[in-house]
């Protein structure tokens, strides 16, 4: 097949049922259109997300001398570990660390905190610069909105499976790529 029909065989790539809806896809290229225009009009744009850790070594490739193994520990972390993000386009970055699961409570906690960093950097920070996340449920819930809007933090939620626009993403796969804990300092209780 890949000389009569010039095709390749790869790795098929599992995607939600309406990741690629009319829908989702308008709603991302707003969402990239206003990302855009703000960044060009040397807006700060900053990009909120979270991950979670849950071994210190993500790697699924590594060097290695000929002839030698190629094997690395996995060991799991046991609580998990959650890592908040907001990353600008100036390189500025702001994490937090919990041994949580990710919900409306540590998202308005970890918004307070930024609020109060960026007041402390620069007291009109609102009127140059746009924060966006993604549409996580916790992201919408009713404290969190009501907490956005009393702190008048310039906040808009991106579309649905919007990856490429959101740079903590790639932030998150250089961080995962090396081993995080090449000391094997003690990560757990006890």
């Amino acid at each position: 097949m890949t000389k009569d029909m010039n095709m390749s065989f790869r790795k098929v790539v599992e995607i939600s049922p309406f990741e690629n809806s009319v829908k989702n896809l308008v709603l991302r290229q707003l969402g990239a259109k206003i990302i855009i225009d703000a960044a060009m009009s040397k807006t700060r744009v900053i990009n909120i997300d979270e991950t979670w850790l849950r071994m210190e070594d993500f790697r699924a490739m590594k060097w290695q001398a000929p002839r030698s193994k190629n094997s690395c520990v996995k060991k799991l972390w046991s609580p998990r570990i959650s890592m908040l993000l907001a990353f600008d386009n100036y390189g500025e970055s702001y994490v937090a660390l919990s041994q949580s699961n990710t919900n409306s409570n540590v998202a308005l906690l970890f918004l307070r905190e930024l609020n109060k960093r960026l007041n402390e950097e620069k007291r009109n920070w609102r009127k140059d610069t746009l924060i966006y996340w993604d549409g996580a449920s916790y992201h919408q819930s009713d404290a969190t909105l009501k907490l956005i809007e009393e702190l008048k933090m310039p906040i808009i939620i991106t579309g649905p499976h919007s990856y490429d626009i959101a740079p903590c993403e790639l932030w998150f796969a250089m961080f995962k790529k090396v081993n995080i804990n090449p000391r094997r300092v003690k990560t757990g209780k006890g």
